[in-house]
C-alpha cells in the first residue's frame, strides 16, 4: 500500500507512480553481494518490517557468504554492514512462509548485460580481492 510510504523519504514522483501502478513484484538487483550492500539498518528494517502485504525473498545461494565476505563483516568498522546482513538474512528466511499480494526480491552478484523488449539480461558477477 503506497499510503504506508508517505512518511518515508520516498520521492513524491515515485510515490505517485506507485499509487497509479499495478506493480506486484519488485526485484532489487545488486552487482555485489549482500555483505557489500550499502543501506542502513534503519532503512532495511523499514522496508522489511513496515510494509504489510509484501513478502520478501532472496536467493539462498546468493546469501551464502564467502570466506572474504565473512572476514569483511568481521572487521570492527563494518559492524553496521554485519547488522544489515543479519537483518536481511533473517527477514528473507522468515518470508519463505509469509505470503503477501506483492513481492520484493533481493538478487545479488548480477551485472546488467543487455536491456531489450523482453527484459533485462544479467551476467553473474564474481568478487575478487581482499576484504575491504
Amino acid at each position: 500500500d503506497p499510503k504506508q510510504l508517505e512518511d518515508t523519504d520516498i520521492a513524491p514522483d515515485a510515490l505517485r507512480q506507485l499509487r497509479e501502478s499495478r506493480i506486484r513484484e519488485i526485484v532489487l538487483v545488486g552487482r555485489r553481494g549482500p555483505a557489500q550492500a550499502k543501506w542502513t539498518a534503519k532503512e532495511l528494517r523499514e522496508v522489511l518490517t513496515k510494509l504489510s502485504g509484501v513478502s520478501c525473498h532472496a536467493d539462498s545461494a546468493e546469501m551464502v557468504l564467502s570466506t572474504v565476505d565473512k572476514e569483511e563483516l568481521g572487521i570492527a568498522s563494518n559492524r553496521s554492514a554485519r547488522r544489515c546482513y543479519d537483518i536481511l538474512r533473517e527477514a528473507t528466511e522468515r518470508a519463505c512462509s509469509v505470503s503477501g499480494n506483492k513481492t520484493l526480491s533481493f538478487r545479488f552478484l548480477l551485472t546488467p548485460h543487455a536491456i531489450n523488449n523482453a527484459g533485462i539480461q544479467f551476467k553473474r558477477s564474481v568478487l575478487r580481492g581482499p576484504a575491504m
